[in-house]
């Protein structure tokens, strides 16, 4: 899986998924700025076309105690970079942002947004910038080791033809995110809880994202198993 996103084996958490992912990014790097689950102060930039599982963790963190801004898109549905630009200046209110999130491909309009400037502008300002790439992986090519700007990258098993219930985190920088979750050691500390090793083994073998193909293999029969000629003449 590393390899696949062009990151280091430490880099990668596996999850139950793609929401848990965001949440993680978003919610856990806004805790580990301000030391704790108390935000007051923290401020978190996104867009209003984000994924629910962003937008929640938003709201989320708002009941914390973050300020949250919204970053406009125009008729295109393409995130504005100048207001991006005075959100890392700290102009909006709630100054300088903890963490900005912009998801890579939209779900719902296909829009790709351009994470390489997205990412170059927030780590010139110094501020971590987290992309859902649940899209994104597996149709356009997400080569993390090409964007130093992109802290924080989620993707999700299902959507290449992995199984349900299983997603993926890169995080660049371990210090830079809090966990969610507390009691044991796996991953880190940062995703504890004993792994389920199935999932994650079911996904990566997958080669079908890696080619970007969506052709299925020919079917290998068992040498035990002998095949029907008259239903398969049929067929």
């Amino acid at each position: 899986m590393a390899q696949a996103l062009g990151a280091q084996v430490r880099e990668v958490l596996f999850t139950s998924g793609g929401t848990e992912a965001d949440n993680l990014a978003v919610i856990g790097c806004a805790m580990a700025k301000h030391g704790g689950s108390d935000l007051s102060g923290a401020h978190i930039v996104t867009t209003p076309i984000e994924h629910k599982a962003v937008l929640a963790a938003l709201h989320e963190a708002e009941r914390m105690g973050a300020r949250a801004s919204l970053l406009p898109v125009d008729a295109n549905g393409v995130v504005s970079l100048e207001a991006l630009d005075r959100a890392l200046a700290g102009a909006l209110p709630g100054g300088k942002p903890c963490v900005v999130s912009v998801m890579w491909v939209n779900n719902e309009t296909g829009v790709v947004q351009p994470v390489g400037e997205i990412a170059a502008r927030c780590a010139a300002a110094g501020v971590p910038f987290h992309t859902d790439a649940v899209q994104a992986f597996g149709k356009l090519p997400v080569r993390l080791e090409q964007h130093p700007g992109i802290t924080f990258c989620s993707i999700s098993a299902h959507k290449v033809g992995g199984p349900k219930g299983v997603g993926a985190i890169f995080v660049r920088e371990r210090k830079g995110v809090h966990p969610l979750l507390h009691g044991g050691g796996q991953q880190g500390g940062l995703r504890p809880g004993t792994e389920n090793v199935p999932a994650p083994w079911r996904w990566a073998p997958r080669p079908s994202w890696r080619r970007r193909s969506r052709r299925r293999p020919a079917r290998a029969w068992p040498r035990s198993v002998t095949p029907c000629r008259a239903h398969c003449s049929r067929a």
